[in-house]
């Protein structure tokens, strides 16, 4: 679905120059038992950012990635537990997140999400995948350190 979305939008994004944004995750890189179906889904949007990557250079169209980490979500929570129930072993990796404060609310990645779309040059967008857990550029977007920054 999302390679004949984005085939059918792109004469539109052409003419905006507009973005796309591929929503990662580590589990396309980190094989767990129990995960298989996302885990290669997740594999195969990843393969298509890279080509629309490569293949939309000079065509206006930008193509970036954002791995937002553990979002505190209903589904998150849904996931967790049907995980426990089948007593798979990557719910330590949940409860290890949770205890090191390490999932974060959706306002957050909302946050992050925004500011790549809109505050971001078209280079920047581009350049890496981007990892909300990564620090080095809160403060250019983080509601907390913008407040203490001004």
């Amino acid at each position: 679905a999302p390679l004949f979305l984005t085939q059918r939008l792109l004469p539109n994004l052409q003419a905006s120059k507009g973005r796309i944004l591929h929503l990662g995750t580590g589990v396309a890189f980190n094989a767990q038992i129990g995960t298989a179906t996302y885990g290669v889904t997740k594999m195969a949007f990843h393969r298509l950012y890279e080509q629309l990557k490569v293949e939309l250079v000079g065509s206006g169209v930008h193509a970036g990635s954002v791995s937002p980490g553990v979002v505190d979500t209903e589904g998150l929570w849904n996931h967790v537990q049907l995980a426990r129930d089948q007593q798979l072993p990557h719910v330590a990796y949940f409860d290890q997140a949770q205890k090191e404060g390490q999932i974060r609310h959706p306002d957050l990645a909302a946050e992050f999400i925004l500011f790549l779309l809109q505050k971001t040059s078209d280079e920047e967008f581009s350049k890496q995948e981007w990892k909300l857990n990564d620090k080095s550029h809160w403060n250019l977007w983080h509601p907390d350190m913008k407040k203490s920054n001004s």
